[in-house]
């Protein structure tokens, strides 16, 4: 096999791995812990990790997309942003002590605080990894600084810890991370700093850490309004379908994103980019695509399987949030091809208007229709931007808006056919719910491998070929 599907094996191994160990020690700290302890963990990591993200994305891409980064960049970034994160990190600290008096909250907000410049370093870290197209070593390494800081943090749980235990784990996992990245890239420092640098550099990073920032202050906000509207418990019912949906999309679509932009980057002058970007979508959506409908049609007798009666009210949100994830799907690429052109600001204003009226919408809808209005909100979000990044796609590459669906067209036809057959199987037998599950699975393995080998075989025969070729 070639080289670039090796690579792409080992970034989704390491973000399925990591969904997995992530999944694992969430539902332990569900056994252990109250809700009142989740959530105030929960409210302190959202802070200082949202932070710590919007600053290492705002250095990450940048160093990527560069087609030559010079030592004094390095250099530059490591001390400019290092700075940085330490100043947010005093922010956080500050902040936290004047809005609340609880001695509780205010040690886990300075405590959680470590983790901004923690992340800063592994982001940037990470970024000269992905220049040298080493996911091998970069995927080993996470997946070990994840299950050594989980595995220490499953033992503070059940040694009485209570919610500084989640605090500690987050810290300790993006540590053991940093420790071995270290070990895995070497940066030599000139004590020197070059300001001119700094703001080049960072050009393109506000863009891109404006969008994170965007998309992150959406989905930070939306449990905070159900909470006030809804109550605790349709928070946890809430949280409990978001990290079902959410953990497999993060690892899959992160993953190959990690891949994309370095590839996307160095093509980005010729003609190779429209190429890449019509591979890349369509193999995702091939693939990608039947785990998520899978997964909204397996949901009943996945979670009663799994979970019992306890989280059924999650259901019908399952269904929604991967039915969401399915539909961004289809432009899942093209935040990352803008990036790769130097032109993340295009569509900037139209995601940051979108996450607002989202909101809004959530806001509104929420008192009539609970939980399916956070649903509607998180679809209307995906819909609303849809006719601004593909416009944005045919003005960029030339490709039609139609052709950017229609590429998609027989991965569609083939999950149409497949949730048909796999409902009318779940309607017609009577089993209990594991050997429903297990039926379902395989009647939409089946159905929908057969309908992609004939629909697709030219694609998949001339993808496989080359792919060969290019060892």
């Amino acid at each position: 096999m070639s080289k670039s599907f090796y690579s792409i094996i080992w970034i989704i191994s390491e973000k399925l791995g990591a969904s997995f160990i992530s999944m694992t020690s969430f539902f332990i700290y569900a056994y252990f812990l109250t809700p009142t302890e989740i959530g105030i963990a929960t409210m302190v990591l959202a802070a200082s990790m949202g932070l710590g993200q919007v600053v290492g994305t705002l250095f990450q891409d940048p160093m990527v997309c560069v087609k030559k980064l010079e030592k004094q960049a390095i250099n530059t970034v490591f001390i400019g942003g290092l700075t940085l994160s330490l100043l947010t990190a005093l922010l956080l600290v500050l902040v936290s002590f004047w809005v609340t008096e609880s001695v509780d909250y205010q040690q886990l907000a300075l405590t959680s605080s470590v983790l901004i410049p923690i992340l800063f370093l592994n982001a940037i870290y990470t970024a000269l990894l992905r220049r040298r197209h080493a996911f091998k070593s970069l995927s080993q390494r996470l997946l070990i600084g994840k299950l050594l800081g989980a595995s220490l943090g499953i033992i503070g749980v059940t040694l009485g810890f209570g919610a500084m235990s989640m605090v500690i784990q987050a810290i300790l996992i993006e540590f053991f991370g940093l420790i071995f990245l270290i070990n895995a890239q070497k940066i030599t420092l000139s004590g020197r700093m070059d300001f001119k640098e700094l703001i080049n550099i960072t050009h393109l990073g506000v863009s891109v850490a404006l969008r994170k920032l965007s998309w992150e202050g959406y989905i930070k906000g939306l449990p905070l309004l159900i909470g006030a509207t809804l109550g605790a418990g349709a928070v946890g019912v809430f949280a409990f379908a978001w990290r079902i949906v959410d953990m497999p999309r993060t690892a899959l679509m992160s993953g190959a994103i990690s891949y994309a932009l370095p590839t996307f980057s160095a093509h980005k002058t010729s003609t190779c980019l429209l190429a890449d970007f019509i591979k890349f979508s369509k193999v995702s959506m091939l693939i990608f695509a039947p785990l998520f409908v899978g997964l909204a049609l397996v949901a009943e007798p996945l979670i009663l399987t799994i979970f019992g009666e306890k989280w059924i009210d999650a259901v019908p949100i399952i269904i929604g949030l991967a039915i969401c994830t399915v539909v961004s799907l289809t432009t899942m690429y093209i935040p990352t091809v803008l990036t790769a052109l130097l032109t993340p600001k295009t569509t900037l204003k139209v995601d940051i208007l979108s996450s607002v009226i989202s909101l809004l919408l959530c806001y509104l809808l929420i008192p009539h229709l609970g939980l399916y209005a956070v649903v509607m909100s998180i679809l209307f979000r995906s819909l609303f931007n849809l006719p601004f990044t593909t416009y944005q796609m045919s003005v960029r590459l030339n490709i039609p808006v139609l052709k950017q669906f229609t590429i998609h067209t027989k991965t569609f036809i083939s999950l149409v056919f497949m949730s048909l057959l796999v409902l009318v199987a779940q309607d017609n037998f009577v089993l209990n719910n594991f050997y429903m599950l297990m039926a379902s699975i395989a009647i939409g393995v089946l159905i929908y491998s057969s309908f992609i080998m004939l629909l697709e075989k030219s694609f998949l025969t001339t993808f496989l070929r080359r792919s060969n070729e290019s060892k």
